[in-house]
């Protein structure tokens, strides 16, 4: 018997709609009206019917268009392929070789994503995205860009709210309006290529990405750290961090993808902060390493390690009293966020400086905490809720 106006909620997939379940509770309809007699239930099953016959008709044309499409996308990215030959062999007889050609100049596409986000073709900024969707592609597709990312991963990534269907269909308009959008500052390029069940940018386009560069200046700053080769550690650190404008995507908070990368890459920028400031600071240079530092301790300001340099390139200019304030401000810092103390190598690094200060100009400061927990360097901790209930509370001033 038909139990209700409610679809069946068996079969593996209970939230989607499907023309067999459609059809299974029209015939529960069909039959309860036989039954009865009642004349206003067939006439809703007769409807019915008809809506499912016109829903099925166009999912089917919506699936052979999908085809179509990407039938036409693969024959795009062949014939630009082709065209890009002939216009490599025309270069050949003429010795010119186009302006802006990715085999000779710079990078094509530069995508920048620490920071703000920004994408640039030859130079020039593509600032009408037709829509934040074709935005949020280029962004995942150039987080992704030596593979060709799936379609059901860029719907989930993109569009997680929403249903296989409308994140198809999503999925394709987007794609049609980036291509849309890359072309109208280059026409003669379509970056964006259909293939092995998924998308990806085109491989015989030049890309620079700045996640990337700082990857790997990175990487090779650890290396030379680790091979005491300091002078090139240090440049090389330099280097990457200027490329860290700010949190990988600083604009985008809602996406899950871009959250981890955030974070990912936040630690390597403060923990190669950190190096490279020691590396400065050695050498004698306060401010250069002040400079490392204050960007860390702006988005970190319970980081101890970053603290206690700030600490040492004051105290070692003669300014005691902003060595104090970096000192209180990380005590605060760690208080508010974690409920917890500083460790005992930055409550000592404190005790020196207070000791080489004239008591006149500690009057105001502090006691030195020292009941902090016991730890080495290396304290920078992540953030958290709540502190758990077993440390022990800072003791009272």
């Amino acid at each position: 018997m038909w139990s209700g106006g409610r679809l069946p909620t068996t079969g593996p997939a209970p939230d989607r709609i499907t023309p067999q379940a459609v059809d299974r509770m029209l015939s529960q309809v069909a039959e309860h009206a036989a039954q009865t007699g009642d004349q206003i239930l067939a006439s809703a099953v007769i409807t019915g019917r008809r809506a499912l016959a016109e829903w099925q008709d166009l999912d089917g044309r919506l699936r052979d268009l999908e085809g179509e499409y990407e039938r036409l996308a693969r024959s795009e990215s062949r014939a630009l392929a082709r065209l890009q030959g002939v216009l490599d062999l025309l270069d050949q007889f003429t010795g010119s070789p186009r302006a802006g050609s990715p085999h000779t100049g710079p990078a094509v596409l530069a995508v920048r994503m620490l920071g703000a986000f920004e994408l640039t073709i030859d130079g020039q900024q593509v600032t009408d995205w037709r829509g934040q969707r074709t935005q949020s592609l280029m962004q995942f597709l150039a987080a992704h860009r030596h593979r060709s990312v799936p379609r059901d991963e860029l719907i989930a990534a993109v569009w997680p709210e929403t249903d296989e269907d409308g994140g198809r269909h999503r999925l394709h308009q987007a794609v049609y309006e980036l291509r849309r959008t890359l072309r109208a500052v280059d026409p003669g390029r379509s970056p964006v290529v259909c293939g092995d069940g998924g998308y990806r940018l085109d491989s015989e386009i030049s890309v620079w990405v700045d996640v990337e560069e700082f990857d790997d200046l990175e990487s090779a700053a650890s290396r030379c750290l680790a091979a005491r080769r300091h002078d090139e550690a240090a440049e090389l650190g330099l280097r990457a961090l200027r490329l860290y404008r700010g949190d990988f995507l600083s604009q985008v908070t809602s996406a899950d993808w871009a959250t981890a990368e955030r974070n990912r890459l936040r630690a390597r920028f403060v923990q190669l902060s950190i190096h490279v400031a020691e590396l400065i600071a050695t050498r004698g240079d306060r401010v250069g390493a002040l400079a490392v530092v204050d960007p860390v301790l702006s988005v970190e300001p319970w980081n101890e390690d970053a603290t206690v340099i700030k600490m040492h390139c004051h105290a070692r200019g003669g300014a005691r009293s902003l060595a104090a304030a970096a000192y209180r401000s990380c005590v605060e810092a760690l208080n508010g966020e974690f409920g917890i103390t500083p460790a005992a190598q930055t409550n000592r690094v404190y005790d020196q400086i207070r000791a080489a200060d004239p008591p006149a100009n500690r009057a105001a400061d502090p006691p030195a905490n020292r009941g902090g927990l016991i730890g080495d360097r290396g304290r920078a901790r992540p953030r958290s809720p709540a502190p758990p209930p077993s440390r022990p509370a800072p003791p009272p001033r």
